[in-house]
């Protein structure tokens, strides 16, 4: 046996993961009905969640176009 912190038993560590996840899922499923997941809900679609807004920082963008300035322009036939 190796001195690891997990099970290195295959069988039985995968058995121990599937049971976490169903638990997980399990409890995701139970706030999905109840209206309870932020940003998530149910309908005749199925799962809806709403996307993601950017938070890009202003100074990221800035020196986002900062860097790319400083990049040569390439035709893209020159570059295949």
């Amino acid at each position: 046996p190796l001195p690891l912190a997990i099970d290195t038993d295959f069988e039985s560590f995968i058995a121990e993961r599937r049971a976490s996840l169903d638990t997980v899922i399990e409890r995701v499923t139970i706030l999905a009905r109840q209206g309870e997941l932020p940003q998530v809900r149910l309908d005749g679609n199925g799962l809806v969640i709403s996307p993601l807004k950017a938070i890009t920082p202003p100074g990221a963008e800035d020196m986002r176009r900062i860097a790319y300035d400083r990049l040569p322009r390439v035709k893209i036939t020159d570059l295949l």
